[in-house]
């Protein structure tokens, strides 16, 4: 299953949902293209995430210090 949250994107799609919680909650990869807002922390959001949870940031926002232990971090 593919969920998506990009407030800056206007059309709908099927795949898109209206929050970025609902996009992450039980979700097994995590790829950050543009941040959300200047303040925006993705860090909360990880720990619902499923297991070994997979996160590629291209945005350079994430802590991998602050990652679970099972997590692969790919900073792009």
């Amino acid at each position: 299953v593919i969920r998506a949250y990009d407030p800056n994107v206007a059309a709908n799609y099927s795949f898109k949902v209206n929050t970025f919680t609902e996009a992450v909650n039980g979700a097994d990869a995590l790829l950050i293209l543009n941040p959300l807002q200047k303040s925006f922390d993705p860090m909360p959001f990880i720990t619902s995430m499923a297991s070994s949870p997979v996160i590629i940031d291209t945005r350079n926002i994430v802590r991998k210090n602050e990652l679970p232990q099972d997590a692969i971090y790919w900073k792009i």
